[in-house]
């Protein structure tokens, strides 16, 4: 199907769970993997943790979390020759 539409409301805390058993499909639809699979998890949102220093500003991510990374782009100098 192009999509299936699940129902939410039971992931009132975190750690509660719909597994593929609890999926409403379509009845010329087979799943294919086990009905006792978690598809979705309640989990806390993530929270990052920002300490100020007297002179400046440090702010550390969360162990695994990527840093952003900003590129700025410029236009190419036209007196360059070419």
């Amino acid at each position: 199907p192009e999509y299936i539409e699940v129902d939410i409301t039971k992931l009132a805390k975190v750690g509660d769970g719909i597994r593929v058993k609890d999926v409403p499909v379509p009845a010329n639809v087979k799943v294919l993997e086990d009905e006792d699979v978690m598809v979705a998890v309640a989990t806390a949102p993530k929270v990052e943790e920002t300490t100020v220093a007297a002179e400046g500003v440090e702010v550390t991510a969360e162990e695994g979390e990527e840093p952003e990374i900003s590129v700025e782009r410029g236009k190419k100098d036209e007196d360059d020759g070419e």
